[in-house]
C-alpha cells in the first residue's frame, strides 16, 4: 500500500479496532523502518506487508510489526486464509531473534527457539504439535521461566509467572470462545483518493466515526459500509492483575496462589469459577497466616 493507507493502518491500531479481510488488500505495503543489526552496521529498510500468491491461488501474507518510536521491526507472522500460519519471529530492540514458533490454522503448534537479548539460548519449552508447555520472560525480567500449557494449540492446564519482584503466580488456564463477547463494529470497503488503491478494513465505531465521518479527513471514498463486530479486549483479571495473552477467550479457573517470592508463603488465593469470575479470595499476611476471607456470587458468564 501508499503511504495514506499505510497511514490509517497506525490511526487504526490507535484506536485497537484493526482487522482485514484476507484477499482485500494490494500485494505489498512499505513503509521505511530501522533496525539495527550491530553497532557501526548499516540500518536495514524494509516492509509492514507483503502478499504472494501460489500457483495454487492461495495468498500467504507476512506482516511485520515496527516499533513506531525508533522505529524498527519487532516480530513477523505469517497468515494463510486470515489465519496464523507458519513461522512466527519475534525480536529484541537491538535486532536479535527472541523467539521463534510455528501456527497452525490461528493455533501455537511448536516451539523452536528462544533467547535473551544477549543471544544467549533460554529453554524454549515442550510444545510440539500442539500439547506441551511454552516457556517465556515475565515482562519485567524478573524471571526467565515463566510457562503456559498447551492442548491441541489453545491455551489448558499449568500457568506459571512472576507479577514483579516480590510476587510468584501459579495457577490454571482454560480456553473458553463462548465467554468472548463482542461489540459493535463497521466493515468498510473504501478507495484512497491519492493511490486509487481499495481496501476492506473492520473498524469500531469509534475509529469508523474519527477517519470516515470527520469532515477534516477527505483521503477516503467509501464504497460500502455494512455492520460487524471485533471482539472484547483482553480482559485483567481482578485480584491477579493479570491478562493472558492477545486472546480474550483465554480464562484462568480453579485456584490461583500468589506466592512471596522472598520467603515462600502464601499472599493471596483466589479460586475462580468454571468462567473466570472469582468466587473466593484469601489474603495471608507476612508469616503466610490468613488475615481474611471473601466470596463472591458465581456467574454463569464471565463478567467484564
Amino acid at each position: 500500500m501508499k503511504k495514506h493507507i499505510t497511514a490509517l493502518f497506525f490511526i487504526f491500531m490507535f484506536f485497537y479496532s484493526f482487522s482485514q479481510s484476507s484477499d482485500s488488500l494490494p500485494v505489498k505495503s512499505f513503509i521505511n523502518f530501522n533496525r539495527p543489526r550491530g553497532i557501526g552496521e548499516i540500518f536495514a529498510t524494509g516492509q509492514i506487508e507483503e502478499r504472494n500468491i501460489s500457483v495454487e491461488g492461495d495468498t500467504l501474507v507476512r506482516t511485520f510489526d515496527i516499533n513506531r518510536e525508533f522505529p524498527q521491526v519487532l516480530s513477523e507472522t505469517s497468515y494463510l486464509h486470515g489465519k496464523k500460519n507458519g513461522l512466527a519471529v519475534s525480536y529484541f530492540q537491538n535486532g536479535l531473534v527472541k523467539e521463534i514458533n510455528y501456527y497452525l490454522n490461528d493455533r501455537i503448534w511448536s516451539v523452536f527457539s528462544r533467547a535473551d537479548s544477549s543471544g544467549r539460548l533460554l529453554f524454549p519449552g515442550t510444545l510440539h504439535n500442539g500439547n506441551g508447555t511454552k516457556y517465556f520472560s515475565d515482562n519485567l525480567g524478573y524471571e526467565p521461566n515463566c510457562y503456559i500449557t498447551f492442548k491441541n494449540g489453545l491455551p489448558e492446564g499449568a500457568y506459571y509467572c512472576q507479577l514483579d519482584e516480590g510476587i510468584q503466580i501459579k495457577g490454571e488456564l482454560t480456553w473458553r470462545k463462548s465467554e468472548v463477547r463482542y461489540r459493535p463494529a463497521k466493515k468498510v470497503t473504501f478507495i484512497d483518493n491519492f493511490s486509487g488503491e481499495k481496501a476492506t478494513m473492520v473498524f469500531d465505531t469509534i475509529g469508523y466515526r474519527s477517519i470516515f465521518l470527520n469532515d477534516h479527513h477527505n483521503d477516503y471514498k467509501i464504497l460500502s459500509v455494512s455492520d460487524d463486530s471485533l471482539e472484547e479486549s483482553v480482559k485483567i483479571y481482578k485480584f491477579i492483575n493479570v491478562g493472558f495473552g492477545d486472546d480474550p477467550a483465554t480464562i484462568p479457573k480453579g485456584t490461583w496462589l500468589l506466592i512471596n517470592t522472598k520467603n515462600g508463603h502464601l499472599k493471596m488465593e483466589v479460586r475462580y469459577d468454571d468462567h473466570g469470575n472469582a468466587v473466593s479470595v484469601k489474603t495471608f499476611n507476612e508469616n503466610g497466616e490468613i488475615i481474611s476471607e471473601q466470596k463472591y456470587p458465581s456467574y454463569n458468564r464471565r463478567l467484564w
